[in-house]
């Protein structure tokens, strides 16, 4: 528990529907760290907490919706390697040494630059669960974190992915979706990729996921190359999903890239939402996702980082600025597409 404050901004972005612009406004924090009121200072209610002033504009912390943030040690590794042999070659091996406390300290130098940048919240998909929470614990951000479930070679020295996924199970029975003070870390499920796990085993990922209400956040169509197998037997990798049931519930596609028509058709009816990771798609040469066709559609995007190893950095306001020059050299127009909301 804290003290009460009042924080004064020349400029406050609520981030509210109607996309508002309050200029002099006040912030008001009670002494939980629950925000109570957000105005104009001249019509701001009296009080007598402290009062802080801020330069530039206050804001709502941003949101990176995938990353593998304790890549932040692997920073450099394989950096001209298309996906699958940056994975295979240096990536999984170079993991396979990574131990607790490794994943501890980087998670700990990852949540300090993200706070850098303005992000307070990070969409997680690693291993070594204990740790990562800890991290975020100390530091005071806040983690969606949703474990990976994997079963490609190297990686059964952490178990099967059934052990995995009942290991994920297991903690939102016992301490419920979200815990931790202030309930700043949520758990969900990180199956990785339709090319490293059965669809039997995507099924039954999505089914515990669905039954506590939790995220499932998985890598979807980042390459034409890593999924080629699945495309030819389902014809994309949503459709696959779909056929298993594994698009039910709440679903976060990371990177999106190569969708078809149908592809986010399907998202948008499913209600699932996509994690545009805009500079790791460019430095791995995956492509360049359609952003304003899945806006379009109706399907929710956020932006992610990715891994430090492949985006280089944790710099949230660097991927906004890269993802409206993509999306105009994709579209091959200067005009900027429509906006449908602040969020």
């Amino acid at each position: 528990m804290s003290r009460p404050i009042r924080l004064v901004a020349p400029v406050v972005l609520p981030c509210d529907p109607g996309c508002s612009v309050l200029r002099d406004a006040v912030v008001d924090i009670d002494e939980n760290g629950r925000i109570t009121h957000v105005g104009p200072r001249a019509t701001a209610p009296a009080g007598s907490a402290p009062v802080r002033t801020l330069p530039g504009a206050l804001l709502p912390g941003l949101v990176n919706t995938h990353a593998h943030t304790p890549m932040i040690v692997l920073r450099g590794m394989g950096g001209d390697l298309p996906l699958m042999r940056w994975l295979q070659e240096v990536m999984w091996p170079a993991e396979g040494r990574l131990r607790a406390s490794d994943v501890r300290t980087a998670m700990t130098s990852g949540c300090i630059e993200l706070l850098r940048t303005g992000c307070t919240t990070s969409v997680e998909m690693y291993f070594f669960t204990d740790a990562v929470i800890d991290a975020v614990s100390a530091v005071g951000s806040r983690v969606v974190l949703t474990p990976g479930i994997i079963a490609a070679p190297g990686w059964d020295r952490l178990g099967s992915w059934e052990r995995m996924r009942d290991d994920v199970s297991a903690r939102i029975d016992a301490a419920g979706l979200r815990s931790g003070p202030a309930e700043r870390i949520e758990l969900g499920y990180g199956p990785h990729a339709a090319y490293t796990l059965p669809p039997h085993a995507l099924a039954s990922v999505a089914e515990h996921a669905r039954a506590r209400g939790a995220l499932m956040h998985i890598h979807v169509a980042e390459t034409t190359e890593e999924d080629r197998a699945q495309r030819a037997s389902h014809g994309s990798v949503p459709a696959l999903l779909d056929e298993v049931g594994a698009l039910g519930g709440r679903v976060l596609a990371a990177h999106g890239v190569h969708l078809s028509d149908d592809d986010i058709a399907l998202l948008a009816s499913r209600g699932a939402a996509v994690a545009h990771c805009p500079g790791s798609n460019a430095k791995l040469a995956a492509g360049i996702a359609r952003v304003t066709a899945l806006r379009r559609a109706g399907v929710r995007v956020g932006l992610g980082t990715d891994g430090p190893a492949s985006g280089d950095d944790l710099d949230l306001w660097a991927e906004t600025r890269l993802a409206g020059l993509l999306a105009r050299v994709a579209a091959a127009t200067p005009r900027r597409s429509p906006r449908r909301s602040c969020s």
